[in-house]
């Protein structure tokens, strides 16, 4: 389990030392009476429970307790503001100042966390952004907009507490495209003195190409083509470049449908020059992490343990590391701390409570480890904020189905199928659920449903049992071959699965021996 903070031992020692104090003005120098000692003993125990009470709080809030949230800047070109690289730039700048310069009890989120799962046109809405920064946990939110001046331009911000409707400041940095760094750290000594923080004087932190945040921002939009575009003529440093591109190549959703010998020699080229970037510039957390996370698609598992400990010193707030380290062996994370996969997620929510990603794997690795109430729970305090999030709704479908309750499984399926009336992951879950409940027509609806989308081909198997059921054999064996046709790689469990159904109802209809030799059919 995680350890308590080290300051704990140094109450219970004081108070230690107290007690025999106490006890030795009664029992030796006897300047107490009896019964002053037992009142003075029960109110040093008060106060210990009090101490004790705070500084457990204490921690428990700390990964909140200067946290900032700052939103991308929009830019006033015409009368409606627009999201830009400039305005994405300006943003990552001064969370990249602040971190750098403050101390470790004030930490802005990066940029990631604030607008991943979000559409662009919610960074321009005040109340999404309180929403976002109250998910985040964050202390305050910085709004930013640039506007253009007779005199140039100037950075407008305001800082609002994400639960007042009102900012409590605004400010104003005239600045020129020649100072666009310097105003970005103005605004970070702006942000510390908020916390009446003084910056400490520091090297200058490295900061990224415009062209990186230019690729970034059409990438979030989902212009892959003028990403490509301006990556094509990108003039940005080699570390841009190179995290630019190991952002695009290692996406999850594209590396999970390769083949793992195909997956590992894709990445073998990738990773020799993060492992060289990264050895070079031991402090570049963001390529760090990539290096890690090409590692782990390598399962290169030795090396990457050595680099997710490392991030962990170096940045202990960032919440990626703790979601990757959860992926190795729990041996390789026993020593620092954590017994199992779900300490480490629940640690990785906690730096980061905006990831719903994040929330629903930590909600299926509870619901794996029969913990089914704790996962609900999660999930469902999520869903009061968040009513039609897509994820939530179907993580707590997965959920409601193991619960086995009928009338929540309609509710979030419905839901589903309102948002998105073709999902077919929402078929294919409410056919596991009939045919589970024994209504096996129900079943063969939804799967048959299901089926419109090559991803749900796990439908086979179950239409292929409720023909077994209704001895339609060779219904059931075409079923099964369809499934066979579209193994997925070549560790399928579930066309494994096909292949032994087909080979017992091909013997038991007598088309192949036990030893799989053809039977000639009979007359």
């Amino acid at each position: 389990m995680n350890s308590l903070n080290s300051n704990i031992p140094i109450i219970l020692f004081c108070w230690l030392i107290l007690v025999l104090l106490l006890f030795n003005l009664y029992r030796y120098i006897k300047i107490m009476s009896r019964k002053s000692f037992l009142l003075a003993f029960a109110g040093s125990f008060i106060l210990l429970f009090f101490a004790l009470f705070l500084k457990i709080k204490k921690n428990a809030e700390q990964p909140y307790a200067g946290r900032v949230a700052i939103f991308p800047f929009s830019e006033k070109r015409t009368d409606t503001p627009q999201l830009t690289a400039r305005g994405f730039a300006l943003a990552d700048f001064v969370r990249t100042f602040f971190n750098h310069s403050n101390d470790e009890n004030h930490f802005a989120v990066p940029l990631e966390w604030i607008i991943r799962g979000g559409k662009a046109d919610s960074l321009t809405s005040v109340d999404y952004c309180r929403n976002r920064a109250q998910l985040l946990r964050a202390v305050i939110l910085v709004i930013g907009l640039i506007r253009q001046t007779a005199d140039g331009q100037v950075a407008e911000i305001q800082i609002f507490e994400p639960a007042q409707k009102t900012p409590r400041l605004v400010q104003r940095f005239p600045f020129t495209n020649q100072d666009f760094a310097a105003v970005a750290s103005e605004i970070a000594d702006a942000l510390g003195s908020q916390f009446q923080i003084k910056s400490v004087p520091a090297t200058k932190p490295a900061l990224h190409s415009m062209d990186f945040y230019e690729v970034g921002l059409h990438w979030w939009m989902g212009d892959s083509a003028a990403a490509q575009a301006v990556r094509s003529t990108f003039a940005g440093t080699a570390a841009d470049r190179l995290e630019l591109e190991a952002r695009r190549t290692l996406q999850s959703e594209r590396l999970t449908r390769l083949p793992r010998e195909s997956r590992i020699k894709m990445l073998e080229k990738l990773q020799n020059r993060l492992l060289q970037f990264s050895q070079d510039d031991s402090a570049n957390i963001e390529i760090n992490l990539l290096t890690a996370r090409c590692l782990l698609w390598r399962e290169e598992f030795d090396l990457a343990d050595v680099y997710l400990k490392r991030i962990i010193r170096q940045q202990p707030r960032r919440s990626e590391a703790y979601q990757l380290l959860s992926q190795l062996h729990f041996s390789r994370y026993r020593q620092s701390g954590f017994a199992n996969e779900t300490e480490l997620l629940q640690k990785a929510v906690q730096l980061n409570p905006a990831d719903i990603l994040l929330v629903c794997r930590l909600a299926g690795v509870l619901m794996q480890s029969d913990q089914i109430e704790r996962a609900v729970n999660l999930l469902e305090n999520y869903r009061r904020r968040l009513p039609d999030n897509f994820m939530l709704l179907k993580a707590l479908g997965q959920a409601y189905i193991k619960q086995g309750k009928t009338l929540e499984i309609f509710e979030i399926y419905n839901k589903i199928l309102e948002i998105d009336p073709q999902n077919t992951e929402a078929f294919y879950n409410l056919g596991i659920h009939y045919y589970y409940s024994g209504e096996q027509a129900t079943a063969k609806r939804f799967f048959h449903n299901a089926l419109r989308d090559a991803g749900q081909i796990d439908s086979y198997l179950y239409l292929a049992h409720i023909a077994g059921k209704e001895d339609s054999i060779e219904q059931a064996i075409f079923y099964l071959q369809q499934r066979l046709k579209m193994r997925r790689t070549g560790d399928d469990p579930y066309a494994e699965e096909a292949r032994r159904r087909l080979f017992e109802l091909n013997i038991k209809t007598g088309k192949i021996d036990s030893s799989g030799r053809v039977l000639p059919p009979m007359d």
